[in-house]
Formats: C-alpha cells, structure tokens, sequence
C-alpha cells in the first residue's frame, strides 16, 4: 500500500512541476489586436537587440492616425506607412516591408514587441 502512495505522490509532484515549467516557459503577455492606427498612435520607445544579443541600443517610433510613422534610432530615421494585417502592425518603406509589430498587455502596460527576420528584435512601450 506504501508503494501505492509514494507513486502517487511522485506522480502529483511531476504533473505540478511540468505544469510550472510550461507556465514558466510558455506564458506569453496578454496580445491584444490592433485594429487601426489610431488605436497606437503616439509616441513609443525602447530598444533593438541584435539576433545573436550581442548589442542592443535605443530606438523610437512615433505612430500617426493617419497610417504614417517615424523610426529613430542611433543607425537611422526612416519614415512610411504601416500595414495593419490579423490584428499585427508592419512597417513599410516605399512598397518594402519591415519588421512586423504585436502588441501586448504587460502588467497593465501596452508594449509592442517586433521580429525583422535575420536582422533583430524591438521592443517598445507608449510614452505618449
């Protein structure tokens, strides 16, 4: 009967610490969807990472109601449109696109967090 038990404890242990590490490892903020410009414009600054992490550095983008925006960062100043598409914000330059943005809730902030395949990672939070 003690055999029974102690199985039973080591399978209850194992079910909580692989529902804690799937928590840990797979929580993602709350996405929230964007569905105009209007609903990000103002200003946003934060960081770009390299992909291999090796450098990040400051950055700022300042989203327009009318679709157009602005990047600042040490490299670079561009402007164009976005894209909005399933709720995600793309970066547009002349008919090229850019990173694409989501945006999410963290602890009752809104941050948009980006990917430009093979080129890095952005993350923002509204200042204005």
């Amino acid at each position: 009967m003690s055999f029974m038990m102690n199985r039973k404890k080591t399978l209850l242990i194992f079910g909580i610490a692989v529902y804690a590490l799937f928590a840990i490892f797979f929580y993602s903020p709350s996405r929230l969807s964007v569905k105009d410009a209007k609903s990000i414009a103002g200003t946003w600054e934060g960081k770009f990472t390299w992909p291999d992490k090796s450098k990040s550095f400051p950055i700022s983008i300042i989203f327009r109601e009318d679709g157009s925006y602005q990047f600042d960062s040490v490299l670079n100043r561009t402007t164009g449109k976005i894209e909005i598409e399933k709720g995600k914000v793309t970066l547009t330059i002349v008919g090229e696109r850019g990173a694409t943005f989501t945006l999410h809730k963290e602890k009752g902030k809104q941050i948009l967090t980006g990917k430009n395949p093979g080129f890095g990672t952005y993350r923002l939070g509204r200042v204005k």
